[in-house]
């Protein structure tokens, strides 16, 4: 049984081919044009008129090649057999559900005028699917409105030319974007690499690649500040860096200022902070992290400022003010330590010809420093072995920054004190005719650069700080003179006071706590040596007392009158003076002095 399909008519006659679809084909079927000619299709006709077969000679060809196909198709085994009946029961099945189908819907297309038609409805359809629900309209043709289908192709191709002038502009726009973010991400990643040439840690920022930010900070700084040691870096619509909103922008400063009698002598340096826009990345990054170490430095100053109470530290609101000494009026002579914020205000300059400008700034760098090797231990530390497991936690102890810096101040005043005293007993002698030199006491340090001289240097700082002064009192003759020396030795592992050692070239060293009982015992020690200097040029006969520096002279048997001779030397108070048996001689730096000189009265009086 043949397969029956359902078309539907055709609404409108079948287009004809377009004239370039013929040529086409003809072109394809014959050839070029200029092969066809009249003639040739004339005897194409004629050939095909004269060998057009008969009605009978197509039947009997027909009956002769249709048992041929028919035996050709027929099934060779049960499996062929019984597959080729399933397909014709399958198709069998298939036409009858499709009539079934097609008589449905032509009964329910007929139901809404028709009522009998719904007697061919089966109960399936009538279920779901109310009566009357397909409906049917004859509508006449629409006449072809050329003008319409004209018009309608002209905004066709309007739509079609606006949208491919939107596509070329959305192109442009695209190429221009596209050239902004090259230039944009070529000033970032200049900036970017010129930050990372420069030295500067380049690092992610939350573990998140698509922001960087530079590590400012210090890896072994404490735990609050360690958390501002990374700044992110942010771009603006040029493409240009800048710094995480808020970081950098109040940057603060440690100035250190030396005070002298209630007024403001010496001032460290302190930069004077421009306005932002005018500053470079670099320098912005720079004073960030100067100010971010200003501020741990200044907390470690403060936690220590608590434990030197007892050595006349004192802290007022966010200053800390250091004595000279412990001896020293802290009201009046101090150094004080101060966190400000930066502006264009605030800065200062150092005069290098003031030594107070010099000794703040100094001790700005001293701060600087301890902090700095603090730094490095800390790493040290942390890379060595650690300590085995103990129930009790190892605390952490505070960084002496505050004491070497107290320390020095202390030693520094110990060595203007010596020195002073000693130009003025210099002055002093020299009015006497007494020809001196003086060797002022400074504290060495090594001059050599790099890590390994801050070390020596924070060294020297930390441990005991000694100096030495020198008094050479020349004698009558070029070849005799007498040498005191004063060792001043301060240390900051304990109260920061310092200790004076007077030695002189004859007898033990006197050692002294506080310069006033040094003075006296370097006068002593200088009238002793100058009365070692006049025995020489008296002679045997006269004796030297070393503890009160005096000569002495017996009465000889010869002599007629029996007498004691005694010249005591005494040097203080800016009086230099010479008692004889029978009178006071006196030098000073201002009053009148006599017209001999000390070595001319001393031998006119003990040779006669």
């Amino acid at each position: 049984m043949a397969a029956l399909a359902f078309q539907p008519w055709p609404l409108a006659a079948p287009k004809k081919p377009a004239l370039i679809d013929i040529l086409t084909h003809i072109s394809l079927e014959r050839g070029h044009f200029r092969d066809i000619t009249e003639s040739s299709l004339q005897e194409e006709l004629a050939a095909a008129d004269g060998l057009s077969p008969s009605s009978s000679d197509t039947e009997d060809d027909e009956e002769q090649v249709a048992p041929k196909q028919v035996a050709k198709a027929a099934p060779s085994t049960r499996q062929e057999l019984y597959a080729v009946k399933n397909d014709m029961l399958r198709q069998l099945d298939e036409a009858q559900r499709q009539i079934s189908d097609a008589v449905q819907f032509m009964s329910l297309l007929n139901s809404e005028h028709t009522p009998a038609a719904e007697k061919s409805l089966s109960k399936a359809y009538m279920g779901p699917v109310q009566k009357g629900t397909l409906g049917t309209d004859i509508w006449q043709r629409m006449d072809v409105d050329y003008a319409r289908d004209e018009q309608d192709e002209r905004l066709a191709q309007n739509i079609k030319m606006r949208g491919l002038q939107e596509s070329a502009d959305s192109l442009l726009g695209a190429a221009k974007r596209l050239e902004v973010n090259v230039k944009r991400e070529t000033e970032y990643w200049n900036q970017m690499l010129s930050i990372s040439e420069k030295g500067w840690n380049v690092c992610r920022v939350g573990g998140r690649s698509n922001r960087l930010g530079v590590r400012l900070g210090f890896s072994e700084s404490a735990g609050e500040f360690a958390g501002r040691s990374v700044a992110a870096l942010q771009t603006d619509s040029e493409g240009g860096i800048s710094l995480e909103r808020g970081i950098g922008v109040k940057p603060k400063g440690l100035r250190v200022s030396v005070t002298r009698d209630g007024q403001v002598a010496g001032i460290s340096y302190l930069q004077a902070m421009a306005d932002s826009s005018e500053t470079t990345l670099e320098s912005r990054i720079r004073r960030t992290r100067d100010s971010i170490f200003d501020e741990e430095l200044h907390r470690e100053m403060l936690l220590e400022c608590r434990t030197m109470a007892a050595v006349g530290v004192r802290l007022k609101g966010s200053a800390i003010k250091v004595p000279y000494s412990v001896n020293a009026d802290a009201r009046t002579n101090r150094v004080e330590l101060d966190l400000v914020p930066l502006s264009a205000e605030t800065g200062t300059q150092i005069n290098t010809e003031n030594s107070d400008d010099n000794l703040a700034q100094a001790l700005a760098l001293a701060c600087r420093l301890l902090l700095t090797q603090a730094h490095r231990d800390r790493l040290e530390a942390r890379s060595a072995t650690p300590p085995p497991l103990g129930e009790r936690k190892a605390e952490k102890p505070v960084l002496e920054i505050l004491r070497p810096i107290a320390a020095f101040l202390s030693h520094d005043r110990a060595m203007q004190s010596i020195n002073a005293h000693f130009h003025a007993t210099s002055t002093l002698l020299l009015c006497a005719s007494i020809k001196s030199q003086t060797l002022r006491a400074h504290l060495k340090v090594t001059s050599e650069g790099g890590s390994q001289g801050i070390d020596a240097l924070t060294a020297t700082m930390k441990g005991t700080l000694t100096s030495t002064a020198q008094l050479v009192i020349e004698g009558p003759s070029e070849q005799e003179s007498a040498k005191l020396t004063v060792t001043i030795e301060t240390s900051s592992s304990q109260k920061p006071a310092s200790s004076f050692t007077i030695a002189g070239q004859h007898g033990e060293p006197v050692v002294c706590d506080d310069s006033a009982s040094a003075h006296i015992a370097a006068d002593e020690a200088v009238a002793i040596l100058i009365v070692r200097q006049l025995q020489s040029q008296a002679g045997p006969s006269w004796i030297c007392n070393d503890e009160e520096a005096v000569l002495t002279k017996e009465a000889d048997d010869r002599d007629e009158v029996v007498r004691s001779e005694r010249v005591e030397i005494t040097v203080g108070k800016g009086v230099f003076a010479m008692a004889l048996s029978d009178q006071t001689l006196q030098w000073t730096v201002d009053g009148d002095v006599p017209e001999t000189g000390f070595w001319q009265a001393g031998e006119k009086h003990l040779t006669a």
